[in-house]
């Protein structure tokens, strides 16, 4: 029997590759003989960078930047060869930032622009920026700024703008952008569907979870309804209703809009480069997991997107995650056999965070067994 294991991180508690080989170690023991096969797996967002690391021959470069409160940092990318893959949470994160600098009024995306400034300079012809756990809401202007950009007031003066000053953008220069930017791509990896405006929009739907208030979404929204129509007069196209263009506090509408960027999904773009297509032609079971298998894990989360793949290629595929919120009925419908919870196991959410480890065995031992039953 070959078995293919690869989870998300349980986030807070383990990483993907601790989940792994802790599932791993379970099966050696419930079933002698097994070959295994783990690829800890992400989205495009926490993670991301060990996968890489594991997965695929490159570098890790460490920058001078900074944080979205604009505190200098050193902050991370991986390069393999002409391609590099930027993450905006390890220079833009919200985790970064203690609750009363909270705040995307007062956040910005600069120090992810320096990031690509530094890939740029280096030779690098292919970016991938992925886009989760952001602390900003400033629509990417950072970006925009860092890379050579200017945002111009009423009176002509480039500034650097925040969410909460993108209404005092009267236009925007590109004339000095990076050189580099005309002959290398962009790709934005996100897996959100959330346009940049509306009752859907990055505003109304995220920006609470960011340190905003509502008075706070309200002057957002609006302020992000002023820039997204700069941006269409810029480009030319439509931007503020295109799904997507709301992830990451507007990031992908200004990349989209000012760098000619495309957006695509985490989960693909990871399932193509780890070419797992012809892995599960080669195997027998799938076991998978994440911290929390919930609604919003049918949305390109890797559970449920490698169980549909899975279940396209007739494999079974069970999960063990930290919580399931998630019915019998949901889970078999997109390819989920058998699922086992670590609060199934623990006292307590708690004690399965603290304990992870531990429960985790002990949800891997269930899972097997029901799986040997049948």
């Amino acid at each position: 029997m070959h078995i293919l294991i690869a989870p998300d991180s349980f986030k807070g508690s383990l990483s993907a590759t601790e989940v792994a080989n802790t599932i791993a170690s379970v099966i050696q023991k419930k079933i002698p003989g097994a070959q295994i096969t783990a690829i800890p797996f992400s989205d495009g967002g926490e993670g991301a960078l060990d996968f890489l690391q594991q997965n695929f021959k490159g570098e890790l470069h460490w920058v001078a930047t900074q944080n979205a409160a604009q505190t200098p940092i050193k902050a991370p990318y991986y390069r393999m060869k002409s391609k590099a893959w930027i993450e905006l949470s390890q220079a833009a994160g919200l985790a970064q930032l203690n609750k009363k600098a909270q705040n995307p009024c007062d956040t910005s995306t600069y120090g992810v622009g320096l990031l690509l400034e530094h890939a740029l300079n280096h030779g690098v012809n292919e970016i991938y920026l992925g886009i989760g756990g952001s602390a900003t809401h400033d629509l990417g202007i950072g970006i925009f700024c860092a890379l050579g950009g200017k945002a111009m007031d009423i009176n002509r003066q480039a500034f650097l703008p925040t969410g909460g000053t993108l209404d005092k953008i009267t236009s925007l220069d590109d004339s000095n952008l990076h050189p580099r930017l005309a002959e290398a791509t962009l790709q934005i990896v996100c897996d959100v569907s959330n346009p940049l405006i509306g009752k859907n929009g990055a505003a109304q739907v995220f920006a609470r979870q960011k340190g905003a208030d509502d008075q706070t979404i309200k002057k957002l929204e609006n302020n992000s309804i002023h820039l997204g129509r700069l941006f269409e007069s810029h480009c030319k196209k439509p931007i503020m209703n295109v799904p997507k263009t709301g992830a990451a506090g507007g990031t992908a509408a200004g990349m989209k809009a000012l760098l000619k960027a495309k957006l695509s999904s985490g989960f693909d773009t990871f399932y193509e480069w780890a070419q797992m297509d012809k892995l599960m032609g080669q195997v027998d079971l799938l076991i998978t997991g994440e911290g929390c298998l919930d609604t919003q894990s049918t949305n390109g989360k890797v559970p449920i997107s490698l169980a549909q793949k899975a279940k396209e290629k007739g494999i079974p595929c069970m999960a063990v995650c930290g919580q399931i919120l998630l019915n019998a009925t949901d889970l078999k419908r997109n390819g989920i056999v058998y699922a086992q919870a670590l609060t199934e196991k623990s006292q307590s959410l708690k004690d399965a965070q603290q304990n992870a480890t531990k429960w985790l065995v002990l949800a891997t031992e269930s899972l097997l067994q029901n799986y040997i039953k049948q």
